[in-house]
């Protein structure tokens, strides 16, 4: 089947199958309604939607897929699908086009107002801090992708925005053909998703497509002390701007105990950051949405004040509270095991508790031992646990608690003044949550009921 789709209207009128019912396929079929479009919304789970504020148009399709699917001039899937599952497989064999929800929305996207950041961690505190200095310096931005909205909910209001900042995942460049970011950042890779990519070379290939489609006008930033971002450097079309927390970089953006020393086109400065948030992944991250403004036109003194009013996001490293002086940290979105590598490096110099598990991904968990030096106790939870036990054997103490409200209350009767309790899990919730922020909020809301509780017995 032979489409040609150059702009969304073009679709008016076209029967779009949209595979996946969650937040991303809702505002697609929203946008494809508005445009004209026929459009079945189709899901597996027959419990996953309300009608909510669709339009009568959308047509609703739940239980097992079938092909009646097949019926469609286009298919759209959610970044949760994976490219390979049987019904897009048959609808490739039938030549029906298999898009994404970012390959739709790059035909309203002007390419010079977007920066892109992705990555397998900092994503999006990278991507919020871009935002974030943007706005400190009086840019209009809108902020949208794997950070928790829809792009495809932004875009009517693109004329509103000098800027667009998108996180990106692995996921949402699957299918990506036409997407061009004047700006484009890869912050790192390490195994992540590999259930769903396989290999780290395919992983880096998917990755790689966020800079496919620039010229020798626009801008890749890379990690210069991280493998794949030197390997990455030799297949990208645009210029090659790096970040380096390690090194000297003759074209980028470095760091030293206090500085960062800027040297990109047209442009040589040093800044001091006196950054709040902690840990040296952080420094990168900073150092990456440094290079991404500069580039973008922000004064780097102006970059350099927000730095130091940036406060954060939640579920990364966050500070939640502070009681009879245990210092409890919120890093739900640490779901693999590099992610809390970087929140133990944060607090290597305080003794921590640290409430580790979930539903693993398939990866070692062994990295981790030489890191450990600081833990005082490993609360193990959900499902993984064992492995998890196994891999770091005798590295540290371990209890198991099963669940946070379990974890919590054995920090609370075993920690002393000075300690951290750190929720750093390196798996994803999906074992007992919805996604990372429930996980996140349960573990605020027992910190607080159990502060209620023991205050109530004093």
């Amino acid at each position: 089947m032979t489409l040609s789709i150059n702009r969304i209207e073009d679709l008016a009128n076209k029967n779009v199958t949209v595979i996946g019912a969650g937040k991303t396929g809702v505002s697609v079929s929203m946008l494809l309604s508005r445009h004209g479009a026929r459009v079945m919304l189709a899901d597996t789970n027959e419990d996953v939607l309300e009608r909510n504020n669709l339009p009568d148009t959308v047509r609703i399709r739940l239980g097992p897929h079938t092909d009646d699917m097949l019926k469609a001039d286009l298919i759209i899937k959610s970044p949760g699908i994976a490219s390979d599952v049987p019904i897009l497989q048959k609808a490739r064999k039938a030549q029906i086009p298999v898009w994404d929800e970012l390959e739709l929305v790059s035909l309203m996207l002007d390419p010079s107002k977007i920066i892109a950041i992705t990555g397998t961690n900092g994503k999006t505190t990278t991507t919020a801090l871009v935002s974030f200095i943007l706005n400190f310096a009086g840019v209009s931005t809108l902020t949208a992708g794997n950070i928790g909205v829809p792009i495809s909910s932004i875009v009517d209001r693109l004329d509103t925005a000098r800027v667009v900042v998108l996180e990106i995942s692995s996921y949402q460049l699957e299918c990506q053909r036409s997407f061009k970011p004047h700006i484009a950042a890869v912050l790192n890779l390490s195994a992540d998703h590999l259930e769903r990519h396989k290999t780290m070379d395919e992983y880096q290939r998917v990755k790689e497509r966020i800079f496919h489609n620039q010229s020798r006008e626009d801008y890749a930033i890379l990690n210069h002390d991280d493998m794949y971002g030197q390997a990455m450097a030799h297949h990208c079309p645009s210029e090659i701007i790096f970040f380096s927390s390690k090194y000297n970089v003759k074209k980028g953006v470095y760091a030293d105990t206090e500085r960062f020393y800027g040297f990109l086109p047209d442009k040589t400065f040093t800044i001091r950051p006196r950054l709040q948030i902690p840990g040296e992944h952080n420094i990168e991250n900073a150092l990456a949405a440094t290079a991404c403004t500069v580039l973008f036109g922000i004064e780097p003194e102006t970059v350099e004040s927000a730095l130091a009013e940036f406060p954060g996001v939640r579920h990364r490293l966050e500070l939640i509270g502070t009681v009879n002086g245990i210092h409890f940290i919120n890093d739900s979105k640490a779901t693999n095991v590099h992610s809390t590598i970087m929140a133990l490096k944060a607090f290597h110099k305080k003794p921590v508790w640290l409430i580790l598990g979930g539903r693993g991904k398939g990866a070692s968990y062994k990295p981790l031992k030489k890191y450990l030096y600081s833990v005082k106790g490993i609360l193990l939870i959900g499902e993984d646990a064992l492995t998890i036990k196994k891999d770091l054997g005798s590295s540290a103490p371990t209890v198991d608690c099963f669940t946070i409200r379990q974890a919590v209350a054995y920090s609370f009767s075993h920690a002393k003044p000075g300690d951290t309790v750190l929720l750093s899990p390196a798996c994803a919730s999906f074992d007992q949550y919805k996604n990372f922020e429930e996980r996140g909020d349960d573990f605020r809301s027992r910190v607080k009921s159990q502060d209620h509780h023991s205050r109530q017995g004093m």
